[in-house]
């Protein structure tokens, strides 16, 4: 590397790129404590330093041997990045030194123009990989770089004075973000993403400039305990609640190069954010990092495997463990819904509308699992599917323990806390979570309304979405809640299973009573009545047993003014989108919600079954009108 006295450095090689990359990782992971310290967005988890560290130090071993053209160097760059990433910003850091791998290929060495160039395509990139890209974080941080490079390069030639120039930018860049969010801005910090990201380029200038040392125009850093009262009067006032429990990442390769690059990035960033938020992927030459915050991990895999992927690495990490901030009375969230996985409305909408579930449990051959997280309806029924003798799948309600996770956490940044559940006649889910609700009511003083929907499924999911609307129409959680249960009476379902034998399986009926019916050719047709799952029906004619259903779904909608539909299949996404088709095409405009079942429900109805339910709109209003009269 050039000493402090050298002229002018108008190139940079290979050599000097692996030099400068290792200097400015030892910067991020010297000051990863007070990134920690000073993370607040995209959720206050404290994590953003160990995440950046360690992306640092899978750059630094990536590239400790590397030797060549600044092409082959940069290329090593961005793969160990790729590899070692970990958090949101580690994952869009990745992203970003492969834009600038991409943008040096071919290169010996950089001049200033070269280098100007890299950096705006890197730029470019990391704001790529982002599903819902913000300003005032590190891209816009990382882009204001760019334009400063790209400004400056055509005059200025020497690589010190070029990188001067820009971390000059990059500060200015960087104190903006207080004021750009107002997460940062009532904590009275910068973006620590962003931080990091300045952290690195100074490393590379400290390099640059002989390996001096030097501290250049660093921002003044707080000592710990100044800055932990700070986060402690200040972060907590635009603290959230978590909706999205799980920090889901993935390290993934394409078969056959099934993976085509923007296109494919781009309609897998689409696939995540239906699944949750905070969405990042970044591409390399054989592998791509996704990065997301989900509730239903499990999904999310099952789903990168569906595309053609294989799983090299995974990590899911609980926020719920890593976040928790008491919140002043007057910015708490007005209402926290909560619900359990075999609430089967569109994993889409609860992402949408802020709903947390608690996952119900499963066991299949002695291993528990927990619904979503730990396994999916499909992967359950294609073990049951592949081995005919393996034991029935068993589940459980979620225990008293995971409703204390999740209403403590909501009680410490809401008013009060709304919890729909399916029958207790068909599950103890309502006991234990009523057992929870009035336990951190005790130690929180917020009130937890726990709703009996009397159903489940798709109804469970209709209740659930009244008790939304009842909340956007400004109701309080206790009139919600008696929405809710006055809906509740009103919701219609009926569930149709394929064959009896997995109720024999399941123990719900004898093998000699599932033989003749089997025998018989009939197939049960189940409903709900008094909250408890029942016969409905038998359905002699096979070829009638899919259409019989379906029929009694469109004249129940005959009989509403406003009818909604909420369907639920187990591995019976066809014949879902059949019946979906016909009810849209009966009833023009009707919203109708299409979800695949839940884990647990699936391993009951066994593959094929569907769960059909409705509701009248206009019921759900008049129950928001007659509450909100009473109320007032």
């Amino acid at each position: 590397m050039p000493s402090t006295e050298a002229v002018n450095q108008a190139y940079l090689t290979g050599d000097e790129l692996r030099l400068v990359a290792i200097a400015g990782a030892k910067r991020v992971i010297l000051h990863a404590d007070h990134l920690d310290r000073i993370n607040v967005f995209p959720v206050p988890d404290g994590d953003t330093g160990k995440n950046l560290a360690q992306t640092m130090r899978a750059i630094i071993h990536g590239v400790n041997s590397a030797h060549g053209a600044v092409a082959d160097v940069s290329s090593r760059l961005a793969d160990a990045a790729l590899r070692g990433a970990r958090g949101n910003s580690g994952v869009i850091m990745a992203q970003y030194l492969r834009g600038f791998s991409d943008a040096t290929k071919g290169k010996l060495r950089v001049s200033a123009v070269n280098m100007a160039a890299a950096l705006r395509h890197a730029a470019s990139e990391a704001r790529r990989a982002l599903e819902d890209p913000r300003e005032g974080t590190i891209l816009t941080v990382m882009q204001d770089v760019a334009d400063a490079f790209a400004a400056q390069s055509a005059r200025i030639t020497d690589m010190v004075k070029l990188f001067e120039e820009g971390i000059a930018t990059a500060r200015r860049s960087l104190a903006a973000t207080t004021g750009r969010l107002a997460v940062l801005k009532r904590a009275g910090v910068v973006d620590a993403g962003a931080l990091g990201f300045v952290h690195f380029l100074e490393g590379w200038l400290d390099a640059l400039r002989g390996g001096s040392g030097e501290v250049i125009d660093l921002l003044p850093e707080p000592d710990a305990e100044e800055i932990q009262q700070q986060v402690a009067a200040n972060v907590g006032r635009d603290w959230r609640p978590v909706w999205q429990r799980y920090c889901c990442e993935g390290v993934v390769r394409f078969r056959n190069h099934a993976f085509g690059g923007g296109d494919d990035c781009a309609r897998i960033k689409k696939a995540l954010a239906e699944l949750g938020d905070s969405v990042v992927v970044a591409t390399g030459q054989d592998v791509v990092h996704v990065h997301t915050h989900t509730n239903m991990p499990a999904y999310v895999f099952e789903l990168l495997t569906t595309m053609g992927a294989r799983i090299v690495s995974s990590k899911v990490e609980d926020m719920l463990l890593q976040v928790g901030v008491n919140v002043a009375e007057e910015d708490r969230v007005a209402i926290g819904i909560v619900t359990d996985t075999v609430c089967d409305l569109p994993t889409r909408w609860l992402v949408a509308n802020d709903v947390l579930p608690v996952a119900m449990k499963v066991s299949l051959a002695d291993r528990e699992m927990l619904d979503g997280v730990d396994t999916t309806a499909t992967s359950l029924l294609d073990a049951l599917e592949r081995d005919p003798e393996t034991p029935p799948a068993a589940t459980s309600q979620p225990s008293p323990g995971q409703f204390l996770e999740v209403y403590r956490h909501l009680a410490a940044g809401c008013r009060s806390i709304i919890s729909v559940h399916l029958s207790q006649r068909v599950s103890g889910t309502v006991q234990n979570a009523m057992w929870a609700a009035a336990h951190v009511e005790r130690e929180s003083g917020v009130p937890i309304h726990v709703v009996d929907t009397g159903t489940a499924s798709a109804g469970e999911g209709l209740v659930l979405l009244a008790i939304r609307q009842a909340a956007e129409a400004g109701l309080s959680a206790a009139d919600c809640a008696r929405v809710g249960r006055d809906v509740a009476r009103h919701v219609r379902l009926q569930v149709y299973v394929p064959s009896v034998l997995s109720f024999v399986r399941g123990g719900r009926l004898s093998p000699r009573a599932g033989g003749l019916l089997e025998r018989l050719k009939m197939t049960p047709i189940l409903t709900v009545r008094k909250g408890k799952m029942t016969l409905g029906g038998m359905i002699v004619r096979r070829r009638k047993r899919e259409t019989v259903v379906l029929r009694n779904a469109l004249r129940w909608g005959r009989n509403m003014c406003r009818p909604i539909f909420a369907l639920a299949h187990a591995g019976a996404a066809d014949l879902a989108r059949q019946y979906g088709d016909a009810i849209k095409r009966q009833f023009v405009g009707a919203p109708v919600y299409v979800s695949q079942a839940a884990a647990a429900l699936s391993s009951h109805s066994g593959s094929g079954g569907i769960v059909v339910a409705a509701v009248d709109g206009a019921v759900i209003d008049r129950a928001i009108e007659a509450v909100s009269q009473e109320s007032a």
